[in-house]
């Protein structure tokens, strides 16, 4: 068992207790500043069946078989604001949970500085959340969003958490509202498992912009990005041993040749479109983001991702209800039967399930699936909020990406999934 599923609940409570005795420390010496918080989230899950396991985010642990887990979505983050004086700033924040690859590198979410050249624009560079979505710079705080996780329909396809790289801001006041517009330029790597293999994923090249405009109650936001995904000409990652077996047994199976070649990233560039409104003023909570994934890769088709949530506060609690989906725009790739070679039926076997095999790939890579969640929000104070959660997934048949797949799923399945969420956040 990994250090984090074992210290994470010890360390999360003891964090809490500390931080609500003594509160955030700020350290002030002339112009300099730092500024301590932390956030957290202590979780239960329940989810995931015999062969498609629960997880929020493709670079985290699993869940099968429906067990009470909280591994999976439990999280304790710390963050240091810097600010030397008027113009010159930064941030590091450090995020522990439990993840298919645990690293220090992997935790540092955060590690940019900051410079404002004026009241209008400003400039950073080091390691940045993934600014292309409305949860961009809290995705990992809790206690910002009434769910217990963000729609995995919605946010979990979007494999690099954070970016390494540069980004250009532009904000003034327009109207009622604050306009803001942003350049980026960045790389990001991650590393996710599948079917208890660990796969490196590398973002070679991202650029991209945003718009968004925000008043009291409505904030608007736009997102665009093209994204160069690793090597032009290499195989799709993880699938290299795959690729040379057909290649191999393309000398007695000559359609082999070819599918080994659509496991290529012969066109790496996958674009990237987001386009979301929230609506807040007491006591509505209304949010929805739509998404579009444009990919010619064979491994990574295209999607139309989306959600819609709706949250109504009465005193101190909020019931919600969330609905989101993930639609596959490209039919299913059916590989061609392999032949039967009669004088050799080990040779047939083989074939057989190197085809079988290689048919996985695709559908572990594709995703359709929808989502009705329904819970309540129960802020026990200014920083701390108890959430449960229900979800109930339709997964379509070759369809499961979305879970780490045992087995791939050859009928339409039906998943529930249960959580119990404490959120807190000290500033």
């Amino acid at each position: 068992m990994k250090l984090f599923q074992r210290l994470a609940p010890l360390v999360l409570f003891l964090t809490l207790l500390y931080q609500s005795s003594y509160g955030v420390s700020e350290v002030v010496s002339g112009e300099k500043m730092f500024r301590f918080s932390s956030f957290g989230t202590l979780a239960l899950t329940r989810g995931g069946d015999d062969n498609l396991g629960f997880r929020g985010d493709l670079d985290r642990e699993s869940l099968f078989d429906g067990d009470w887990s909280l591994v999976p979505d439990s999280v304790l983050g710390l963050q240091m604001d810097m600010q030397f004086n008027e113009r010159f700033g930064g941030a590091v924040q450090l995020v522990g949970k439990d993840r298919a690859e645990d690293s220090i590198e992997n935790s540092l979410e955060w590690a940019f500085l900051r410079y404002r050249l004026n009241p209008d624009w400003t400039i950073r560079a080091g390691r940045i959340g993934t600014d292309l979505f409305m949860l961009s710079d809290y995705r990992n705080v809790g206690f910002a969003y009434l769910w217990t996780r963000p729609p995995p329909e919605f946010y979990t396809p979007l494999a690099f958490p954070n970016r390494d790289g540069v980004d250009v801001i532009w904000s003034s006041n327009v109207g009622d509202g604050r306009l803001r517009a942003k350049l980026l330029v960045n790389t990001s790597q991650s590393t996710i498992s599948v079917a208890d293999t660990l796969i490196d994923l590398e973002l070679k090249l991202s650029v991209g912009a945003t718009i968004s405009w925000e008043t009291e109650h409505w904030q608007l936001k736009f997102s665009a990005s093209e994204n160069e995904f690793g090597q032009e000409g290499s195989y799709f990652p993880g699938t290299d041993p795959l690729a040379d077996a057909l290649l191999q047994a393309s000398v007695i199976w000559p359609e082999a040749a070819g599918i080994s070649e659509q496991l290529k990233i012969n066109k790496p560039k996958i674009q990237y479109y987001a386009i979301g409104a929230a609506y807040v003023a007491n006591p509505w909570q209304i949010q929805s983001e739509i998404s579009y994934f444009a990919s010619d890769m064979e491994v990574y088709p295209p999607s139309l991702n989306g959600y819609v949530s709706v949250g109504y506060q009465m005193g101190s609690v909020t019931p919600f209800l969330l609905a989101a989906f993930i639609e596959p725009q490209e039919t299913r790739k059916e590989l061609p039967e392999s032949p039967v070679i009669s004088p050799a039926p080990v040779i047939t076997e083989q074939l057989a399930f190197l085809r079988q095999i290689t048919q996985t790939v695709f559908d572990s890579t594709r995703i359709g699936q929808r989502s009705v969640s329904t819970g309540l929000r129960w802020d026990l104070r200014y920083n701390l909020a108890l959430k449960a959660q229900w979800d109930h997934s339709w997964v379509d048949r070759y369809s499961g990406g979305l879970w780490d797949i045992r087995a791939v799923p050859s009928t339409n399945q039906e998943i529930d999934t249960f959580s119990v969420n404490l959120n807190f956040v000290f500033r």
